[in-house]
């Protein structure tokens, strides 16, 4: 029987993974249900922790940068924190036009109007709005001359926030500037698209948005898109690599089960982690990558000796000891150094290193006790099921030329005995 306990020769299994296989044996469905609710009680944390990430960089007592950021603040209070948007026009005037200055185009005089009413009230507070028509009606003729280029061909308005640029704040009003940019950039500028000069060009007008909050939050947004494309065709890739590699579909059930396990609680701990330090916005990416890979590779270690366990006629239990006493002790091996080197990083002054180094070993730690409890415990819960997957296509063959033969053989008692025969065989070969 399955359940019957497990005897090893003592010489030749060390004693670890004798007393792990055993525990595992007894308490699989302990740890398929541990795992289970886990994952789905740390997936309700994810998002959580990628809305917690934060671009702000501070930098830490004793160093350059911070003694630079106190003398700025020392004698220009108020510019340290600081975030602006500039939204500019250029204008290149057609062969007949009536004017060649910028400013004096109806149509952008009108775009600039509607974008402070629509703005200013979504500004953070004290926002200054440096607009040329509202300073030129203001007599404040100089700071307006600033706002428009030399050759009077292109125009900024400008939104000064006392925020810093990487906080969320900074970033949602530099993504309301956008959208409303965009739309009435449409309406007002000629039925165009904000960043298409294309679709400005009856009226040789382009608009744009620019500033380093605008800079940010389209880095972090394509950064994302980037990360996900490519794990959208590495992850495949790999799986595939995989399947190939044990020969087995049925068998890349533990790594799909093994990334998704391992991301859900490296994630979710890390948004208990980034309550107490300010944790980068590239180490959700970072994270990511190391579970998918981590996951894969350990898995690859355990699968592929257990397919050579298995297709050397080894079964039931011994076949997860064996495949812990070897490439578990180098899962482990491996995945302690890792964490160590990552965990290193927390010595730095740096909340930016830390986190990734607290990100990177909670990656690793996770794929690890997965890939050691959680997968061979499904594989001693369902030893049948993942062992016919582990054999090769040969060893069926016999049976399909017995059925084969069965059902072209003669009547009578020949025949019966011959659909005896391939009956008793497939209950060989499924249990």
């Amino acid at each position: 029987s399955f359940c019957t306990l497990l005897v090893l020769d003592q010489a030749e299994m060390p004693s670890v993974s004798t007393w792990a296989t055993h525990a595992l044996l007894k308490a699989r469905f302990v740890v398929l249900v541990f795992w289970v609710a886990l994952g789905i009680a740390m997936a309700f944390f994810v998002m959580r922790f990628i809305s917690s990430t934060s671009q702000k960089f501070v930098p830490p007592p004793g160093t350059q940068a911070h003694a630079a950021d106190a003398a700025i603040a020392t004698y220009f209070p108020g510019r340290v924190h600081q975030a602006l948007y500039s939204v500019f026009v250029t204008y290149e005037p057609p062969v007949n036009a009536t004017t060649t200055d910028v400013v004096a185009v109806p149509t952008v005089k009108g775009f600039f109007a509607a974008l402070v009413d629509r703005l200013r009230p979504l500004a953070p507070p004290n926002t200054i709005i440096a607009d040329y028509y509202n300073l030129t009606r203001d007599n404040i003729t100089v700071l307006a001359a600033k706002l428009v280029s030399p050759n009077q061909r292109a125009m900024i308005l400008n939104f000064d926030a006392p925020v810093p640029f990487v906080d969320d704040a900074a970033l949602d009003f530099g993504a309301q500037v956008q959208d409303a940019a965009n739309s009435l950039a449409g309406p007002v500028l000629g039925n165009a698209t904000l960043l298409a000069p294309a679709g400005l060009e009856r009226q040789n007008l382009y608009a744009g948005v620019t500033g380093l909050p605008v800079f940010v939050r389209t880095v972090v947004e394509t950064v994302k898109k980037d990360m996900a494309l490519a794990d959208a065709i590495v992850m495949p890739i790999a799986i595939l690599v995989m399947g190939l590699a044990v020969s087995s579909l049925r068998l890349l059930i533990l790594p799909v089960a093994t990334i998704g396990l391992s991301l859900s609680v490296s994630f979710g701990l890390m948004y208990f982690v980034a309550t107490h330090i300010r944790v980068s916005s590239t180490a959700p990416s970072l994270m990511m990558s190391l579970c998918t890979a981590m996951s894969i590779d350990y898995n690859l270690f355990l699968l592929s000796r257990y397919v050579e366990e298995v297709r050397a006629g080894v079964r039931g239990p011994q076949v997860v000891a064996t495949v812990l006493a070897t490439a578990g002790h180098t899962i482990v091996v491996s995945g302690l150094t890792l964490m160590l080197a990552c965990l290193g990083l927390v010595a730095f002054p740096m909340n930016m290193l830390r986190s990734f180094g607290i990100g990177c070993s909670l990656s690793i730690g996770a794929a690890m006790l997965a890939s050691l409890t959680f997968g061979p415990a499904l594989l001693l819960t369902f030893p049948t099921f993942f062992e016919a997957a582990a054999l090769p296509w040969s060893h069926y063959l016999p049976f399909l030329r017995r059925l084969r033969a069965s059902r072209g053989g003669g009547a009578g008692s020949a025949g019966s005995a011959g659909r005896r025969s391939v009956s008793n065989d497939y209950v060989i070969v499924t249990t």
